[in-house]
């Protein structure tokens, strides 16, 4: 996989997490009792991690060549 590749998964999986995420304040949402759970161990952590490694991606992809 080459840097621009990887770029274009990391932003389009971010966008589509984060409007998830905006949803769920602006929606009934946290009135469901699943919805909760998902939310605080799943949607922030990866939208952080992946704004995280868009960041960074010099770091990220040098990390993956040495694996």
């Amino acid at each position: 996989m080459n840097a621009s590749f990887v770029r274009l998964i990391l932003r389009w999986s971010h966008i589509t997490v984060v409007l998830f995420l905006g949803a769920y304040f602006y929606s009934p949402l946290p009135e469901l009792s699943w919805s909760k759970p998902l939310i605080q161990y799943a949607i922030i952590p990866y939208a952080l991690l992946s704004g995280v490694a868009m960041w960074k991606q010099a770091w990220v992809m040098k990390l993956s060549k040495k694996g």
